[in-house]
């Protein structure tokens, strides 16, 4: 995991062992938290995909989650590539 600060402190954190592979892995939040406040237009593509691929799988809203953090947790940089993501899942939804 490459990622300084805060967000990185928190995702070592709130790792999980993963059963199959015996190590700790990055929660869901945490690797989307990362990928924004890293802000290419990539780390949004998979913050979008990480999104839709949490609601598929475990019907959880990852990105109710982001939003609640957004504001809190990610700098400038990060709260813009959010905002390119929330705009891609609403279209996708069918909103404006």
């Amino acid at each position: 995991m490459v990622g300084r600060g805060a967000i990185a402190c928190e995702a070592v954190a709130t790792a999980r062992t993963d059963p199959d592979l015996g190590v700790p892995v990055a929660t869901p939040l945490s690797l989307a938290l990362l990928k924004l406040e890293a802000g290419s237009l990539k780390d949004s593509a998979d913050v979008f995909g990480l999104c839709e691929a949490v609601r598929a799988t475990t019907g959880e809203d990852l990105a109710a989650d982001l939003r609640a953090h957004a504001t809190t947790a990610l700098s400038g940089w990060g709260q813009r590539a959010w905002a390119r993501v929330e705009q891609a899942l609403a279209e996708r939804a069918g909103g404006p």
